[in-house]
């Protein structure tokens, strides 16, 4: 009985748990608001999807044109950050339409912004917004419909002017005046409309003739009144580590006719802006902190800078407005970069000029070119080639004069053997005549006596023999010792034929 009891509760639970299903609604907010006619108000398109990631988002918003006119669209801190077709209006058919894309891994959770559209009142009355059409697609690779429905808002337009804001006694409001106000411009955050993730945005804009002094202030307010104070006027400013939100910069310009117009230029702050979003990312030319302006023919130029860290610096070298040369380098971790030109520069003016490619692969404009002077001082550049080379050439003739002293050095070395092998010879000669005479003289002699001694006795047979032996022997070296002896002196005589003269 009672495993009955818990199956059927088990299947009531299971009816009443809601099934799992692809949700994600359109909403406008504030849900409800009032506006004075002529006054604007600001309404806000939100996309809840907390259940899957939606990467598409899509709509078209109605409006009475009777008592609303839209003035403005505006994208900043949206999801979106690509757009199939970017935000606009009608005022003739009452519709604003938008079409953005939230790169993967897209978008999850509730109130994400999508656009934010200003609505001036027209006349007094209620003014039902709400959502012509719809479409939030699922980050699955099928782009799977998940919108299930839309909230809209009521706009109440009233007679009612608001009283004007207080003016503190410390700074009194601009007095009204005739002169028109300067135009704001913004080198690194140039697009009023975009996020960007830069926390310091730089403003730039042109003094009238006869400027004696500016207001500046950036505020969240669009209202709000410069009065920070700079005499002598400043054309530019830079303001350092705002927060995300949408800010205000203000100028107001002060010459002999009076203070000017107020000047406002709108910037937005977004340091969460994904990764996937190279199209809005704010890409400045490298900064160059220092280089070589004058060089002296062979030197190398060198280039020392600043920009993003881990990104590619390209270094390209012109003269007379052509390229002749480049070279890249990579920063480090620190943005910081060094680059070497070795490559040999002729006497000249140059002009060099870099950009940078960050690590998505997003390209900046080239920096302005910077000047360089290649020279050349003849006595000193001229010492200097002659320092290089001396001592190269001196060492080759050094080892060439080595080489001829070792020559000569042994051609007198042989020379001085050959004389005294053949002053030897000589006396070796002389000492071998001389000997063998002797030798043959007491031979001779004793060969004498052994003739003498024949007349008076009959020679022995082994006598008779080594008589005639002895003669044939002495004869044979003697020829011998005479061709040695030749052959020693045969060049020197070779050489005193050749100082004869011929006939």
């Amino acid at each position: 009985m009672k495993t009955k009891i818990f199956l059927f509760m088990g299947i009531l639970a299971g009816l009443a748990l809601p099934s799992a299903v692809l949700a994600a609604t359109l909403s406008l907010s504030p849900s409800s608001g009032s506006v004075a006619s002529g006054q604007t108000v600001s309404v806000t398109v939100f996309v809840s999807s907390s259940d899957h990631a939606m990467n598409a988002v899509s709509g078209v918003v109605s409006f009475p044109t009777d008592k609303l006119e839209a003035v403005s669209v505006s994208k900043a801190s949206s999801i979106a950050t690509l757009w199939v077709q970017e935000p606009s209006f009608s005022n003739s058919a009452g519709t604003v339409s938008f079409e953005g894309v939230a790169p993967n891994p897209g978008f999850t959770g509730t109130s994400g912004k999508v656009v934010t559209i200003t609505f001036r009142g027209k006349a007094e009355g209620v003014a039902k917004l709400s959502f012509a059409s719809g479409s939030v697609l699922a980050n699955d690779g099928k782009g799977t419909e998940l919108y299930s429905g839309s909230n809209g808002t009521t706009i109440t337009i009233g007679g009612f002017v608001p009283s004007p804001v207080p003016v503190t006694p410390r700074e009194s409001a601009p007095a009204p005046s005739a002169q028109k106000g300067v135009t704001i411009t913004s080198p690194t955050h140039p697009d009023q409309s975009k996020s960007y993730a830069d926390r310091s945005p730089q403003f730039v804009w042109t003094l009238p003739a006869g400027a004696t002094e500016v207001r500046t202030l950036i505020d969240e307010s669009p209202n709000a009144t410069p009065s920070v104070r700079y005499t002598p006027p400043i054309s530019k400013k830079t303001v350092e580590d705002l927060s995300d939100g949408i800010y205000y910069f203000s100028v107001q310009v002060r010459t002999g006719e009076g203070w000017g117009a107020v000047s406002r230029f709108q910037v937005t702050i977004d340091t969460t802006l994904p990764e996937e979003e190279p199209v809005l990312a704010d890409i400045h030319p490298p900064q160059i902190s220092e280089y070589t302006e004058t060089l002296l023919m062979g030197e190398p130029l060198k280039i020392n800078g600043t920009t993003y860290p881990n990104a590619v610096v390209d270094i390209t070298v012109s003269k007379d407005g052509s390229p002749m040369l480049s070279k890249n380098v990579r920063s480090d971790s620190a943005g910081a970069f060094g680059a070497v030109v070795p490559e040999r520069l002729w006497p000249g003016a140059y002009t060099f000029t870099a950009r940078v490619t960050d690590s998505v692969g997003v390209q900046s404009a080239e920096t302005g070119p910077y000047a360089v002077t290649v020279r050349f001082y003849f006595f000193t550049d001229a010492i200097a080639f002659i320092l290089n080379y001396f001592f190269i050439m001196l060492s080759l003739l050094v080892a060439v004069g080595l080489i001829a002293a070792a020559g000569i050095w042994s051609w007198f070395t042989l020379l001085r053997m050959t004389r005294v092998l053949q002053k030897e010879s000589i006396e070796a000669q002389s000492m071998l005549h001389r000997s063998f005479k002797v030798l043959r003289g007491d031979l001779a002699e004793h060969i004498k006596k052994l003739h003498k001694a024949r007349k008076s006795r009959t020679l022995t047979e082994e006598e008779l023999e080594f008589l005639e032996q002895f003669g044939n022997d002495l004869s044979e070296a003697e020829q011998i010792i005479a061709k040695e002896v030749a052959d020693i002196s045969a060049p020197k005589r070779k050489r005193r034929l050749s100082k004869m003269p011929r006939r």
